[in-house]
């Protein structure tokens, strides 16, 4: 027994022991930077990540660069000529508060930002909108751009890519022929989409909402967040659940209008008023219809709402 009590307080002593003393020494490090400077300003929410710029603070910066909270504000903007010769847009925002909106003019509008972290620019007739933040590490808590961007309504694209790491980001009217959203932690939300060849939609923790789509080809892969889509889906259709929700609504179609296929885990789905889980494992309906749907639940759900049985 003493060999017991010897063999677990003696590490565990040892690891407060070491635990004091780390500690002492962070906080005696700290102090003594905090009265290097203690005739110079007095620390307040404001002025604090100023004067602390170190590793203990390094998510509060971005190449160096420190966030100072003062409003910046930068635009970019494109003649007629150049809107003309685009036929691809390529968006990748980091985080921040982001509106799309359609108009007379194409520019790009981002205020309280980094310094040079968003650029846009025309190549190959594709327009990118790019942040320098992806990829980085964190940001700040409170590093919040309000981005706003201008898309004439009638830009006939071929291919539009949009992806939003964190953040909140409203879409008024997307249209392109081929599109991919992916959204890692963020929201997305888009009031009007068509895309006449394929949309593709890649979801982490996130939630993406499509109001009115009008979509061929779609493609879902859903991770731990919600996926919401409301209009018409015609072609041949993919869903891939993962622990997240995913909800198709189908205007004026009932589930005999369409073929098929579920495969179930131990998730669950729904066609109408009909129920698949694990028990049921792989179902087909297949009476030569021209749409098809393939769902795959994994361990999530995924419902397909339509009128009618």
């Amino acid at each position: 027994m003493k060999k017991f009590w010897k063999a677990t307080l003696i590490p565990g002593v040892i690891c407060i022991l070491a635990g004091l003393v780390l500690s002492a020494i962070l906080t005696f490090g700290f102090h003594e930077e905090l009265l290097e400077h203690a005739d110079e300003f007095s620390i307040n929410e404001d002025n604090f990540f100023e004067y602390f710029d170190n590793d203990r603070f390094a998510s509060v910066t971005r190449s160096g660069t420190r966030y100072d909270k003062s409003e910046t504000k930068e635009s970019y903007h494109f003649t007629a000529e150049q809107g003309e010769t685009i036929t691809g847009i390529n968006f990748e925002i980091a985080v921040g508060e982001v509106d799309i909106r359609t108009g007379d003019t194409m520019e790009v509008v981002v205020t309280d930002m980094f310094e040079n972290a968003i650029s846009s620019y025309v190549e190959d007739g594709v327009w990118y909108i790019t942040d320098s933040l992806i990829g980085s590490g964190s940001v700040h808590s409170e590093y919040s751009p309000e981005i706003t961007i201008t898309m004439p309504e009638n830009l006939a694209l071929e291919d539009m890519t949009i992806y939003l790491a964190a953040g909140l980001m409203n879409a008024e009217n997307l249209v392109a022929k081929d599109m991919q959203l992916e959204v890692d932690a963020g929201s997305l939300k888009v009031f009007y989409l068509m895309a006449d060849n394929s949309l593709k939609i890649k979801n982490g923790v996130g939630e993406v909402k499509i109001y009115d789509a009008k979509v061929n080809n779609l493609t879902i892969e859903e991770g731990i967040g919600a996926i919401d889509v409301t209009g018409v889906v015609t072609g041949h259709n993919m869903i891939k659940g993962g622990i997240g929700e995913v909800k198709l609504t189908l205007a004026d179609r009932s589930r005999v209008d369409f073929n098929y296929k579920v495969t179930c885990g131990i998730g669950e789905a729904e066609i109408g008023n009909m129920r698949f889980n694990g028990n049921t494992e792989n179902f087909s309906y297949d009476r030569g219809k021209a749409d098809y749907f393939e769902l795959d639940c994994g361990i999530g759900h995924i419902e397909i709402d339509v009128n009618g049985n």
